[in-house]
């Protein structure tokens, strides 16, 4: 069990280990940043709060085994659909870890896990803004047409 580990081990998994951002670790974990900065300087934690670091740590671990996500942490931050504003990590917060695990050996069509996380995603996600590559290859971000 990953909450054996202890805490310092657990922070350093996510955030050496894994590349997560302390910002990253506290939203997906449901506390503040200074949360985890007290964490990180000795502070204790509850145990509802060792579950969720270690169930953080464990779901990468899984994500990483379960297919082709390339590097699970990044995967998990990204936005899942061109023009779209939703990620793993949101479908992670709201409970989906099941369809994200399926989706990610291939078993669940991605518009299926959308659509178990919220029937309305399209709508509700849906960004105007997009990057363009200018000609001389600078990348900007535009308002899409």
């Amino acid at each position: 069990m990953k909450a054996a580990a202890g805490t310092d081990a657990l922070l350093e998994e996510l955030a050496v280990d894994r590349g997560l951002g302390w910002s990253d670790i506290a939203r997906l974990c449901g506390v503040s940043v200074s949360a985890v900065r007290k964490w990180r300087s000795g502070g204790s934690l509850s145990p509802e709060r060792l579950r969720a670091l270690a169930k953080l740590a464990a779901f990468l671990e899984l994500l990483e085994q379960s297919g082709p996500t390339g590097e699970p942490t990044s995967w998990l931050m990204m936005p899942l659909v061109e023009g779209h504003t939703v990620s793993a990590a949101e479908l992670y917060l709201a409970g989906c870890e099941e369809d994200i695990l399926e989706h990610a050996q291939g078993h669940l069509p991605l518009t299926d896990m959308l659509n178990h996380w919220n029937p309305r995603w399209q709508a509700e996600t849906s960004s105007e803004w997009a990057v363009a590559e200018r000609p001389d290859g600078e990348r900007i971000i535009v308002r899409r047409s």
